[in-house]
């Protein structure tokens, strides 16, 4: 992805309107960033990042991300790795055991002599 395409995406992603030297001033920030070593990979997921949590007084110029990237870089990181060890731990989970055979194994003996038969009355007997 180049400047440019960066630049467009973050107004598509904003919902902002653009004029041709705003998108000229956004385009040299994200310019600037990839000299600086981001990735173009990592501007966008910023950018997405910032569209689904926005900063409190919101964002309306590339310039916040220019300033905050590292921190937003830190945040996506936390997120992640905090989604990854949930998914973890639901895996670990394990569904509750039945609690006494006995009972489920005196329930089929009832249900087997539904058609007359006389019920198995051996569960009220004293041990």
């Amino acid at each position: 992805m180049n400047a440019k395409e960066i630049a467009l995406h973050f107004y598509e992603s904003m919902e902002l309107r653009f004029t041709p030297s705003t998108l000229a001033i956004t385009i040299k920030q994200v310019k600037s960033l990839l000299e600086s070593g981001y990735t173009s990979e990592e501007i966008v997921k910023v950018i997405d990042h910032y569209r689904s949590f926005p900063p409190p007084k919101g964002l309306y110029s590339f310039g916040y991300i220019n300033v905050s990237i590292n921190k937003a870089l830190q945040d996506i990181t936390v997120r992640e790795m905090k989604e990854k060890l949930k998914k973890e731990q639901v895996k670990h989970i394990e569904l509750p055991k039945q609690v006494d055979a006995g009972v489920n194994k005196n329930k089929s003996k009832m249900t087997d002599n539904r058609f007359g038969s006389k019920y198995d009355m051996s569960i009220f007997d004293k041990k």
